[in-house]
Formats: structure tokens, C-alpha cells, sequence
């Protein structure tokens, strides 16, 4: 079921953002101690901080493992952590595009990206999966959803099997239900035709015009 997903995203998210604001509130507090020339978060900063603390190392590494994730999670709810970087205008340069999840490890903007920034497009991905969760939460105590759940998976089951052979699932479902459409269009317009007379040959001639 959707919801068990919807949860474990939820989860998911949660822990994620709890060792991103670790990571990022150990690299705010070891700054000083590193002496570095800017607050961006380079590969520099990365290195002194595994200088000073060998846990600095483990958090970071489980931050990059769950970007990826966390990145699928926030473009399947509509977040946006696109972003551009601008150079300074007495300088110029190009622009710097940039995800905010990525910038978490490293920082490609010109001046650094602010990390409440980041810390509110996490928040904006854990309130979705929080809604999405909530909406699936409804719908598994609904026997209606059950139902049309059921139902869907079993027209869907044929294209499923044709999917794991190797086929192109997407294309044959729509190719399928056009076809679907196509007799349900039929049979209406052969009922109308009947209920207001028309004849055999009106008849033909509409079904040679819909195939």
C-alpha cells in the first residue's frame, strides 16, 4: 500500500534532516578552528573538519548516502532546490547553477549559499511527505479505495506480466485502453442509433467511421 511507502519516506526524510542540521551546525561551530578564507562548504573545510573530529567523517558520509533518495523525494512532491549563483557584477563570470541538497556537501555558488536555505527546502519536503502521508493514512481505512485499488491492479495485472517480459508496458497500456475507449464509444453510439431507429446501413457506416 501507498501509505507504508508515504511513511517510510516520512521517516526517511526525518532522520535525514536531523544529520544534515548536525552536519551543518558542526562545520558553523568548527569555522573558527579551521581558519578558513570563506563559509563555503568546499572540499577544504571538509577535509579539516575529518582533522578534528573523526565522527565528522561518518555523519558526512551518511548525508551523501541519502541525498540521492531525498532528492527523488523532493521532486516527486514538487519541491524546488534548484538554484542559480550569480557572479559579482564588478567581476562578471558565468552563473553557477546548483541543488540545495547537493550544496550540502559541497558549495559550487560564488559567495555561499545560506544554509537556512537549505534548511527550508527540507522543511518544505517533510511537511509534503507529511500530507501525503495523512491522504494515504485516509484512504486505508476507506474499503472504497480498497476496492478501486483492487480493481486496477487486476486490469493493470496483464500489462504488469507483459512489463516483465520485457515489453514496453507504458506503450501497450495506452494503445490498450485507446482501444477500450474506442468500444465503449461504440456500443453508446450503436445504443443511440437503435433507441432513435437508424438503420443497418447507418449503423455500419458509423462504426467504419470510429475504425
Amino acid at each position: 500500500m501507498k501509505y507504508w511507502a508515504a511513511r517510510a519516506d516520512l521517516e526517511f526524510m526525518a532522520e535525514f534532516a536531523d544529520n544534515v542540521a548536525a552536519l551543518l551546525q558542526f562545520e558553523h561551530d568548527a569555522a573558527p578552528a579551521m581558519s578558513l578564507s570563506s563559509n563555503r562548504r568546499t572540499l577544504e573545510a571538509a577535509k579539516k573538519c575529518a582533522s578534528i573530529a573523526p565522527e565528522y567523517q561518518q555523519l558526512r558520509t551518511n548525508v551523501a548516502g541519502a541525498i540521492l533518495r531525498a532528492k527523488r523525494i523532493a521532486a516527486r512532491h514538487g519541491v524546488n532546490l534548484r538554484g542559480t549563483s550569480y557572479p559579482p557584477p564588478m567581476f562578471g563570470g558565468m552563473t553557477r547553477p546548483f541543488n540545495l541538497f547537493d550544496a550540502i556537501l559541497f558549495d559550487p555558488s560564488h559567495a555561499g549559499i545560506e544554509p537556512q536555505l537549505i534548511s527550508d527546502a527540507l522543511v518544505q519536503t517533510i511537511a509534503a511527505c507529511q500530507d501525503e502521508k495523512e491522504k494515504e493514512r485516509r484512504r486505508l481505512y476507506n474499503p472504497f479505495c480498497w476496492l478501486f485499488d483492487g480493481f486496477v491492479w487486476v486490469l493493470r495485472f496483464p500489462f504488469m506480466l507483459l512489463g516483465a517480459a520485457d515489453f514496453n508496458q507504458k506503450e501497450i497500456e495506452k494503445h490498450m485502453l485507446a482501444k477500450i475507449f474506442k468500444l465503449i464509444e461504440a456500443g453508446i453510439l450503436l445504443l443511440l442509433g437503435l433507441w432513435y431507429g437508424l438503420s443497418k446501413t447507418d449503423l455500419i457506416n458509423i462504426l467504419k467511421d470510429l475504425f
